[in-house]
């Protein structure tokens, strides 16, 4: 008897700092990013294989199109995702956004502290972040732009 198609999350990206933070909706985002490649997650081509995430597929997971946003940025903020090639929605030019996995989770997982919720930065402009938000904006300051 063969499994149907299912998305695992792994136990090393569960126990991090960095997953905790996620709004309920960016990991469901996130649970669905990790299905994307059809191979195994320990294969080292993992990471390295690129997908689209169209705004129509969102909705078929109950995600609107501003929340869908957001999370697809939270996610990148934290390090789960990358934008390989932007998208373009431009009159009669269409191209889907493509992503890939990435693994700066980790490094952010290491040196993630709990930022001021007022704490000026180019995320913020001393705007007040959500305690989720105000833990993962310092960690992309310290990559520098995007």
């Amino acid at each position: 008897m063969r499994l149907p198609p299912f998305a695992a999350v792994p136990y090393e990206i569960i126990n991090t700092k960095v997953f905790a933070g996620l709004t309920g909706s960016a990991v469901k985002v996130l649970v669905v990013c990790l299905g994307k490649p059809k191979i195994p997650y320990t294969d080292p081509f993992y990471r390295t294989n690129t997908w689209t995430f169209p705004y129509r597929e969102a909705q078929r997971y109950g995600i609107a199109a501003g929340t869908f946003r957001r999370c697809i940025v939270e996610l990148e903020t934290a390090g789960f995702i990358e934008t390989v090639r932007p998208g373009l929605a431009f009159e009669d030019q269409r191209r889907a956004t493509l992503f890939r996995l990435s693994d700066r989770w980790k490094e952010a997982s290491a040196k993630i502290r709990i930022a001021s919720k007022t704490e000026p930065n180019r995320f913020n402009c001393g705007v007040k972040l959500t305690p989720r938000l105000a833990m993962v904006a310092p960690i992309l300051e310290s990559w520098g732009p995007l």
